[in-house]
């Protein structure tokens, strides 16, 4: 019975050691188990938020590079043609199911774009795919311009985010039975980049209201293009319910934002009424 017993615990024992040994070269052979392998360039974009500019600023072709310390910690440097380097020296990595989480809480070098490095009180936050496919890693500086967050993405940039922000101008509406234009100064659009990739255009002014979906952006030599559908909602004279109108929208924007037309049709307004969103100041 003794030798029964024996040769039963000896089993046991070779099988235990079995998995082990199996166990250990699954994990040397799966590079996914070393965070070490996600070490690298990354080639993408980023996107600034701060507390006067909640809209935030893209920043295309952009670059992140992740390399890992002796003491096992990892070092991340964002190179950014917009916001210059930034360098976060010892950051955390831990496995959780198909992602790095990264993180980290410590001063972070910033230099802006032709400025001096400066230190700043900063956390870092995102994630790598062990595929390495996706890249997602935010950097909050509460003490950077009131509040500010950039946030590193691989890969191509959606182009509503090239577009996103908040427009100042004057409109101009010209009716079809009117012979001349009318002018609304001090006037303001906004473009959201969604989480989703798509871009909202929303309009607010005493007489009329819009937020439009799905708006196409593309990329032209000067500039970007606009075009969508949608209604648009004006106020009646007389106290009377505001009605909705089918609307289309269409305009270019210049590469660096600084000039805008911003066409806004609507076939069934007093015979056909188009306003021009325009940069500037409105003629006196």
């Amino acid at each position: 019975m003794n030798k029964v017993l024996k040769c039963v615990s000896h089993i046991t024992m070779l099988v235990a050691m079995v998995l082990i040994v199996s166990s250990c070269s699954k994990k040397d052979d799966d590079p996914t188990y070393d965070w070490a392998n996600i070490a690298g360039d990354y080639s993408g974009w980023s996107k600034g938020v701060f507390s006067f500019s909640p809209v935030g600023v893209a920043s295309d072709g952009d670059k992140m590079t992740l390399a890992m310390n002796d003491d096992g910690t990892m070092k991340m440097t964002l190179t950014s043609t917009t916001w210059g380097t930034t360098t976060a020296e010892k950051l955390s990595v831990a496995a959780e199911n198909d992602v790095w989480n990264i993180t980290g809480d410590s001063e972070t070098s910033i230099a802006h774009k032709g400025a001096t490095a400066k230190a700043y009180p900063s956390s870092v936050k995102g994630t790598v795919s062990k595929d390495k496919k996706t890249v997602n890693i935010a950097v909050s500086a509460p003490s950077v311009m009131g509040g500010t967050t950039i946030t590193f993405v691989n890969g191509t940039i959606p182009m509503g985010e090239l577009v996103a922000g908040i427009y100042k101008g004057y409109t101009s509406m010209q009716m079809k039975y009117s012979k001349d234009p009318i002018y609304t100064k001090d006037q303001s659009l906004k473009l959201v980049a969604e989480s989703d990739g798509t871009t909202t255009l929303t309009y607010d002014s005493e007489s009329m209201s819009c937020a439009i979906k799905n708006v196409a952006v593309t990329k032209e030599t000067e500039g970007y293009k606009l075009a969508a559908e949608g209604e648009i909602t004006m106020g009646m004279p007389g106290g009377a319910a505001s009605k909705k109108y089918p609307c289309q929208v269409s305009g270019t924007i210049s590469a660096d934002k600084s000039t805008y037309n911003i066409q806004f049709t609507m076939p069934g307004v007093m015979g056909g009424t188009t306003m021009s969103f325009l940069s500037g100041n409105a003629p006196e």
